[in-house]
């Protein structure tokens, strides 16, 4: 637009040399006028033509970012909680049919079925809450390695027979899981 303005202001004075005196006055007029409306489209620019492709693809990147984390905490919320299920379910089961023959083992499934159900809840509560609140940072998980001696000791708790090889060096020293334990 500038340049377009100082074609016309040139053409202009060219006609002024000529002798019309009223073409000065009218190239200051095209330049600034030109140049006022070249500062009301910059203006108008992000109304009239939406963000730029840099702001849309910054945009789409932090929708997939948010995406991939709901995703992953899906997918702990479903391990988790379905785990627990599963611990809840077998336990319930080996108390029911165990209660009168060895009230030992029922009371020690059903401890072993409250302490899944509260860990299940509070994995639920976090997750959730991570859901509900984007800027909240996950608390330090208890899942990997380090959970491991506990989740086999829940599933041999619950009559299970239970072989876990943890392959190459692990983070800290795991106490062995390689052979089996049979009731």
């Amino acid at each position: 637009m500038f340049t377009g303005a100082l074609v016309v202001a040139a053409v202009l004075g060219l006609i002024a040399l000529a002798g019309s005196w009223w073409t000065v006055p009218a190239a200051v007029a095209t330049v600034l006028g030109t140049l006022l409306a070249d500062r009301f489209l910059a203006w108008l620019r992000p109304v009239l033509l939406g963000p730029s492709y840099a702001e849309r693809l910054q945009r789409l990147e932090a929708d997939a970012a948010r995406a991939t984390e709901r995703n992953r905490i899906a997918r702990e919320i479903h391990d988790s909680v379905g785990h627990a299920l599963s611990v809840v379910t077998v336990q319930a089961s080996a108390a029911r049919k165990l209660i009168e023959r060895d009230p030992g083992f029922a009371a020690d499934a059903l401890a072993t079925i409250e302490t899944a159900s509260r860990r299940a809840a509070s994995e639920l509560d976090e997750m959730l809450g991570l859901l509900r609140d984007e800027t909240r940072r996950p608390a330090a998980s208890a899942s990997g390695l380090d959970s491991l001696d506990g989740l086999l000791t829940m599933a041999r708790s619950a009559g299970l027979s239970v072989d876990a090889t943890v392959p190459g060096p692990t983070p800290r020293s795991q106490p062995s899981c390689s052979s089996a334990w049979r009731p």
